[in-house]
Formats: structure tokens, sequence, C-alpha cells
């Protein structure tokens, strides 16, 4: 998978320009609206405050949409009009497209970088081969252990020694992890990544394999970190 460092200047620029698009929708539509060139042609019984009500909600709501496709190509719509639907993610689906991607990993060991808010667990997994698999995301969540809830106990789940990620080869976007393997605990966990970390390109992205540095040398980085 292709390592993209994380801009903060590129995320305004998009929120600024997702705004900007939005916006000149509704002046234009406003305009219309309000525009006796306009309105001299439409029926009397299409005039009034609720009809304009309907016509601006409707064009923000598309607004929106538009300009998150434009802007984040492959990313799910605020109100699920465009793009990617739950239902086009499923292994299934993927398989049928002739887009799915499934690698098996058989792992040693694994060390985790702790969470700075709510971005999802960090685990960087070294592999049989000698090179490290880092995962980030939610997504994780749902494999570790928990003792807090009768109704919801587990023991831990993931890292594992055998385990297959299923994700779709065109999009690169994740769709599920299987675990097969012993559980594996955690060696560490090192400190965040920093919003240096970030804007430096310091943080790989999710399913990066990693040859040009060790496991042990990568280790050593995040606890001195």
């Amino acid at each position: 998978m292709k390592k993209k460092a994380f801009s903060p200047a590129g995320c305004f620029f998009r929120m600024a320009a997702g705004t900007v698009f939005v916006g000149i929708l509704i002046s234009l539509t406003a305009w219309l609206i309000t525009s006796d060139f306009v309105t001299s042609k439409i029926p009397q019984s299409w005039k009034g405050p609720g009809v304009a009500s309907i016509v601006i909600v409707a064009v923000l709501i598309i607004g929106v949409e538009l300009a998150t496709v434009m802007l984040s190509p492959g990313s799910s719509t605020p109100f699920g009009i465009l793009g990617i639907k739950p239902k086009d993610c499923t292994i299934e689906a993927v398989r049928a497209k002739g887009e799915l991607e499934q690698r098996t990993f058989h792992a040693r060991r694994a060390f985790e970088v702790a969470e700075r808010g709510d971005e999802g667990l960090h685990y960087f997994v070294e592999l049989a081969d000698n090179s490290t698999l880092y995962l980030t995301g939610q997504y994780l969540y749902d494999f570790m252990p928990i003792s807090d809830d009768p109704k919801l106990k587990q023991l831990r789940l993931f890292p594992c020694t055998e385990f297959v990620i299923s994700r779709d080869k065109n999009n690169e976007y994740f769709i599920q992890l299987d675990c097969m393997g012993t559980a594996i605990e955690p060696e560490c966990i090192t400190p965040p990544f920093s919003s240096t970390d970030h804007k430096q390109g310091g943080v790989p992205d999710d399913g990066n394999v990693i040859t040009d540095v060790s496991y042990d040398e990568l280790k050593i980085r995040r606890l001195a970190a």
C-alpha cells in the first residue's frame, strides 16, 4: 500500500474548498429563487417560503454529497446518497467484482503504540519473514480483551500468531480481519505518535509492511519518543 503523509494544511484546504463549494451552490439557488428573471417563469403555486426552503435543503444535501465525493474519493458520504455503501464493502460483494485481496500473515511478536484521542489502536507486528506489519484503526477494538462486561467478556484475539486480512485491492480499504492462531500479548505499549510524526510522514498507513527497518529498531525508536 502507498504511504501517505498527514497534512494539516491539506485537510484545512479540503474543508475550506468543500465549504466554499456548498456555499456557492446555496447562494446560486437563493439568487435563482429570488431573481425576477426566474420567478417570472415559475407558476404561482410553486412560489412561497415552503418551496424555497425545500429547494435550499435539497441543494445543501446534494452539495455536501458532491463535495465529499470530489474531495475524498471512495469515502462514504454524510447522507448515504453517494459514495461507498456498507453492502458494497462485504467480502462477497468485493469478491464478486474480482477486487478482493486476502493475505495470510504469520506473526512472532508485537508491540502497541498508545492512542492519542480515539484514532484507533496501533500495532507493529513482527512477521515470520522478519518484516514488520503495521496495523491501525478502530476496527482493532473488536479484538481487545473485555473483562468489565459479563455479556461481552472475551479474551484477547489480536495480535495473534496467524491471521488473514481482507481488503479491496483497488480502493485499498479494510474489509475484515480473521484471527486463526494463538493470541499474542503485546510486549509493551510505547508513547503515542506526536503531531510532528504525522506532519513528517512518520506514521505508516494501515497495512504497510516495513522491510527496511527491523522490528527491534522500530520498538526502540517508539520507546524513546
